[in-house]
């Protein structure tokens, strides 16, 4: 994420971060301790409810896993100080 927001930075206005996390068992919601830490490291305001989707795939062998897409904005000072890796104010919109 820290690499994206340094390309990010480059753009003119705003700008919006994808990402996906893949294999994840199905059933299992440890993928979430993970969003938080993204969340409380780069201070972005991330919340599995409104941020992500997550949805299983079919596997050979008739097995199944979920895939869990994030998304979210990110305003340009944010994506500078992420970039830079300077300190991150936590987002007012929480």
């Amino acid at each position: 994420m820290i690499i994206d927001g340094g390309k990010l930075r480059q753009c003119p206005g705003d700008g919006i971060v994808a990402f996906c996390l893949f294999p994840v068992e199905a059933g299992d919601d440890r993928w979430i301790d993970y969003l938080k830490r993204i969340d409380s490291e780069l201070g972005i305001g991330l919340s599995h409810g409104e941020h992500t989707t997550r949805v299983t795939v079919p596997l050979i062998g008739g097995h199944q896993a979920d895939i869990v897409i994030a998304t979210c904005g990110l305003p340009k000072p944010l994506l500078n100080a992420i970039a830079q890796n300077l300190p991150v104010e936590p987002r007012g919109d929480r």
